[in-house]
């Protein structure tokens, strides 16, 4: 679903004469929404090698789904949807090669739907006359190696569902944004004593697309954590994030790197 038609689903659903509390809802929506798809086509996947099965990556910059001709970042584990295919055969995937990586997990969930609603069921369950049967396997593939693959979902037998190619690339180049906490003086970026500073990172690949990455991937070093250190309280948060706080007035720098490429950041704490 790209931004134009988004903007026809929300004229539909939000129509002139709406209260102005609903349009400003609206207005807030569709700009998060164009966004997102300025930055990522949203909902693209890719059809296997036999048409039965569409593969999508999840993660960052892929919430709608990001197709397969992307490449995965070396080093990082990223996840994939096999959606579609014979919901009453059991499947799960393999890398052919294992060159690249491995598969390190693979779950299939389904669901029972009806033009009213869905609902969860057992693989190995049943839907009433009414509903159809949707199959989804999850995969989780740990990349360690560039090169191209090949990710295969197969039945219980072993037999080819469908398949796809698997990409998977080092780092070429790495941008940073300081999304909250600092701000940019020359080449430093200034941080007030004790604030919270969140720092998102973007790997390209050699052909300057964003690469693709679940978990891991990209790590930080820290020149000096009594100055700027990783805020150890946030638990859960999003891969490509690092959370900081500073904690002393001084000068440091941190290191965001991934295979292949790395960024020098300096962060200047301030009263």
């Amino acid at each position: 679903m790209g931004s134009r038609n988004l903007f026809f689903l929300f004229l539909f659903l939000f129509p002139p004469g709406a209260p102005m509390s609903r349009l400003a809802a609206l207005s807030t929506v569709l700009v998060v929404a164009l966004s997102t798809a300025a930055c990522a086509p949203l909902g693209e996947k890719t059809t296997g090698e036999k048409g039965n099965v569409t593969f999508s990556y999840s993660g960052r910059g892929c919430t709608f789904g990001c197709g397969l001709d992307r490449s995965a970042l070396q080093g990082s584990m990223v996840s994939v949807a096999a959606e579609g295919g014979d919901p009453e055969i059991r499947k799960s995937a393999r890398l052919v090669g294992n060159a690249v990586g491995r598969v390190s997990a693979s779950k299939e969930s389904c669901q029972c739907v009806s033009s009213s609603q869905s609902r969860n069921v057992e693989p190995t369950g049943d839907c009433v006359s009414e509903e159809t049967k949707t199959c989804t396997v999850s995969i989780d593939v740990e990349t360690t190696a560039p090169g191209d693959d090949v990710l295969e979902l197969v039945d219980s037998s072993g037999k080819v569902v469908d398949r796809v190619a698997f990409h998977v690339r080092p780092a070429a180049r790495i941008e940073i944004n300081v999304k909250e906490g600092g701000t940019l003086n020359g080449n430093v970026y200034e941080v007030h004593q004790g604030y919270k500073v969140k720092l998102e990172s973007h790997v390209y690949d050699a052909a300057g697309a964003e690469a693709i990455f679940m978990k891991h991937g990209v790590s930080f070093d820290y020149a000096d954590k009594n100055i700027v250190r990783p805020d150890t309280a946030v638990l859960i948060g999003s891969t490509d994030i690092e959370d900081m706080i500073s904690d002393r007035m001084g000068e440091t720098t941190v290191k965001v790197h991934a295979p292949g490429a790395e960024k020098v950041v300096t962060f200047r704490v301030i009263p």
